[in-house]
């Protein structure tokens, strides 16, 4: 089991992830405390991939009572928790979290990447303050061994993040920072 944690840079807050790899998959827990919007608040979250670094599960609980629960087949095929499809999800490969940098190590350690050349990624999008879901396309250029430029096509917004050797995000300027 290995702990990453991240403090928000944006607002109060921060991040702290367990992370354990194993032959069956990937699994996360975190709990993230900080302010969405103009509302503080603090949830706990579970994420399960496979071996592969494709995303399967998520399940969020915020402080407030708030729940919800994504799974995916791995092959752009979504379901929400009481497993009723998810059409509008459909072609999404990842997801984004807005809370945490860690849905950013997703596609950076399962894709193959070749400095210079980017590569587009559908994910589905979870705003933390409203536990709303929604299609979101994301592309990422590898700079060079630590550094990713992230573009969301959706959003227009664009930066630079440096990552580990584990393709972990250390800054994601004006958002996160690993302690």
């Amino acid at each position: 089991m290995r702990q990453y944690r991240w403090n928000n840079l944006e607002a109060p807050g921060f991040e702290l992830l367990e992370f354990e790899q194993i032959r069956s998959g990937v699994f996360a827990r975190s709990m993230v405390i900080g302010t969405w919007g103009e509302t503080p608040g603090a949830a706990i979250y579970r994420v399960r991939l496979d071996a592969n670094w494709v995303f399967h599960a998520l399940e969020i609980r915020s402080l407030d009572g708030a729940a919800m629960r994504l799974n995916s087949d791995g092959m752009g095929n979504w379901t929400d928790g009481s497993g009723a499809p998810m059409p509008l999800l459909a072609g999404c490969t990842d997801i984004d979290l807005s809370a945490s940098p860690f849905s950013n190590t997703l596609p950076i350690r399962r894709a193959s990447f070749v400095i210079g050349e980017p590569q587009r990624f559908r994910t589905a999008r979870v705003d933390f303050a409203t536990l709303e879901v929604t299609p979101h396309v994301q592309t990422y250029t590898r700079r060079n061994d630590t550094h990713f430029v992230y573009q969301s096509e959706t959003t227009g917004y664009e930066s630079e993040l440096s990552v580990d050797t584990d393709g972990f995000v250390v800054t994601y300027p004006g958002l996160f920072q690993l302690v």
